[in-house]
C-alpha cells in the first residue's frame, strides 16, 4: 500500500521568532531562503499557513503541490528588485528546451494569495507573479494575483525572445485577478 505524501509547513524552515510576525502580517523578514528550501527538499506538499511572507523568487518543481488557507496566505514581494522580477516560476530566462518531454509537469498550486505590490513600487514591465514556461499539467485554483507590477501570470515560451518552449495542459480555474 503506497504510503501519503507527507506535508510539510513552510513554517518550519523558518525561524521560530519571525512566525507570530508573519501571522500578524507585520514580519519583515524575507521568507524567500527558507520557503525555497521547503519546495526543494519537501516530498510532494508543500504548506503556507496564513500568514503573510515576503519573498523574492520562488522556483517551482516537477510534482509539487503549493498550498495555504486562502486569502490569507499571501506571499508578497519582498521589494522592487530584479530578484523580485518572478514571484513564482518554472523555468526562467532560458531554462527547459523546446523538447516537451523534458517539461516540469503535474504542478497543483491552490489557495493562495499573491502580491506584487504595484501600489507601492510601480508598474515594471515583465515582472510577473507566476512565469510559466516549458511546464505540462499545471493547475492553478483559487488563486487571487494582486497588486502585479507586470503580468498577474505569463504562460509563454519564455522570457528571452530566441528560447523556444512549449506549455500543456495548463488549467486556471476560480482565481482572482486584480493589478
Amino acid at each position: 500500500m503506497p504510503s501519503s505524501p507527507q506535508v510539510v509547513n513552510v513554517l518550519d524552515f523558518l525561524p521560530a521568532s519571525e512566525h507570530a510576525a508573519i501571522r500578524a502580517g507585520s514580519s519583515a523578514y524575507d521568507c524567500t531562503g527558507g520557503i525555497q528550501t521547503a519546495i526543494d527538499e519537501a516530498g510532494s506538499k508543500v504548506f503556507v499557513p496564513a500568514g503573510i511572507y515576503l519573498v523574492k523568487q520562488l522556483n517551482l518543481k516537477s510534482g509539487i503541490e503549493l498550498y495555504g488557507q486562502g486569502h490569507t496566505s499571501e506571499l508578497r514581494a519582498h521589494d522592487d528588485s530584479l530578484a523580485c522580477e518572478f514571484m513564482l516560476v518554472t523555468h526562467v530566462r532560458d531554462g527547459g528546451s523546446a523538447n516537451v518531454a523534458d517539461n516540469m509537469r503535474n504542478i497543483h498550486l491552490h489557495d493562495l494569495k499573491l502580491n506584487g505590490r504595484v501600489a507601492e513600487f510601480g508598474y515594471q514591465q515583465y515582472f510577473y507573479l507566476l512565469a510559466v514556461n516549458a511546464t505540462s499539467d499545471l493547475t492553478v485554483e483559487r488563486v487571487a494575483f494582486y497588486g502585479f507590477r507586470g503580468d498577474g501570470m505569463y504562460v509563454g515560451s519564455g522570457t528571452f525572445h530566441s528560447t523556444e518552449r512549449h506549455n500543456q495542459r495548463i488549467t486556471v480555474r476560480d482565481c482572482v485577478f486584480d493589478g
